[in-house]
């Protein structure tokens, strides 16, 4: 994972090295089992959050990048403009007024889902299911 502002090249390189060196350190990271080459494909298909840039480029080079992982990749990117849009509007509803947290988060939920909805996306969940009442 890496932020969308990092340049291409250098993620591109990082996955280069990453990749290229599992053998040399798989057993001494936990969790980099997923840094295997044969993984990456299932990975790329199920992931939650979109690939960046530079390491599409090198699942590209590797033939590790496939039709449903571009699905995947556009779905995910459509996904984060309409939660964009939302969060963004709901900063502007909210602008000025002091609103308590439960507020925030039924407003928050609210317009999330509604956004979504607009690109014909699945929001999930539409309400607050986190919080509880005290018994």
């Amino acid at each position: 994972e890496t932020l969308a502002n990092r340049s291409d090249d250098l993620v591109y390189a990082m996955a280069k090295a990453i990749y290229g060196a599992y053998d040399d350190f798989k057993d001494a990271v936990p969790g980099i089992k997923g840094f295997r080459a044969e993984t990456a494909k299932e990975r790329v298909a199920d992931t939650p959050v979109p690939y960046h840039p530079g390491l599409i480029r090198y699942l590209k080079e590797q033939n590790l990048w496939s039709a449903e992982g571009e699905a995947r990749q556009e779905l995910l990117l459509k996904r984060e403009k309409a939660l964009q849009r939302g969060w963004d509007r709901m900063l502007g509803e909210i602008a000025g007024k002091d609103v308590k947290k439960d507020d925030f988060e039924d407003k928050w939920m609210t317009i999330r889902a509604e956004e979504l909805k607009k690109d014909g996306l699945d929001p999930l969940y539409e309400k607050v299911f986190w919080r509880t009442k005290a018994r």
